[in-house]
């Protein structure tokens, strides 16, 4: 009878510790997600765990419901078209994988799709998503930095990582404009280039900002954009992203 009053005993211990720690994950959703804390390898597991056992319950499930915008908008709001892409996210220090996605430039905000047959999608709390990547392209959520007004808080798609990275924010606004009595509306999109070298960042407006960074090798990057056919202000992010690549290459592999 001992061990009988033992299992009963564990049994219901688990049965009330579960409505304790869903409450501890419902709680912990409504934090900010604070980038710099660090989760131990046991705590990481039991993540992963509990990931893998609750499936489309999981925390990703938790965000808020999307709402897709009218069709009378001319454009798309997200950063890759309307079409929905399978990749990978790193929410909450939890990896999933093949998770349906679009990116809301709008918003800045992610956008996953329950599943493939489903059409109910959910936009994510932006500051729990570390990255997320699809397609070939990686996006990093980064945080403001002081005394530079130019680098606000979000997502920046990582161009180049590597001794000096280079980052592009892309953001889209809801312009409006009056012909007779109509009023029409438009997807309106920019984009911001920083590069970071030590440490440091430095936002890229013109050819001057890129070449005074590179000065230890301005020469050989003049002559690389020129044998290239580089021009900044025709295609800014493929010159920017050309001439970090080659500077963050070995001396001997330049050029």
């Amino acid at each position: 009878m001992k061990w009988i009053y033992v299992y009963l005993s564990m049994m219901l211990k688990e049965v009330l510790s579960a409505p304790l720690f869903l409450l501890a994950q419902s709680l912990c959703a409504q934090q900010y997600y604070n980038d710099s804390a660090i989760v131990s390898g046991a705590a990481d597991y039991a993540k992963q765990y509990y990931n893998l056992k609750r499936g489309n319950e999981s925390a990703i499930y938790n965000g808020v419901m999307h709402h897709y915008y009218p069709s009378v908008i001319e454009g798309t709001a997200y950063f890759s078209g309307d079409s929905w892409a399978k990749g990978t996210v790193l929410y909450d220090n939890i990896f999933y994988e093949d998770m349906l996605m679009r990116y809301d430039l709008v918003t800045d905000q992610l956008v996953i799709l329950l599943n493939e047959t489903s059409s109910i999608s959910l936009s994510l709390f932006s500051p729990r998503v570390k990255e997320f990547s699809y397609s070939g392209l990686k996006f990093i959520y980064q945080y403001k930095i002081n005394g530079m007004p130019s680098f606000e808080e979000g997502f920046y798609q990582e161009l180049v990582r590597g001794r000096v990275s280079a980052l592009c924010r892309t953001t889209k606004i809801i312009a409006e404009t009056i012909n007779g009595n109509e009023l029409l509306k438009k997807f309106e999109e920019k984009k911001k280039y920083y590069l970071v070298k030590d440490n440091h960042t430095f936002y890229i407006t013109k050819k001057k900002d890129l070449l005074s960074l590179f000065k230890d090798k301005k020469k050989t990057v003049q002559e690389y954009m020129k044998i290239k056919k580089l021009k900044f202000r025709k295609n800014t992010e493929k010159t920017i992203t050309a001439v970090t690549e080659l500077y963050n290459k070995p001396e001997e592999k330049k050029l």
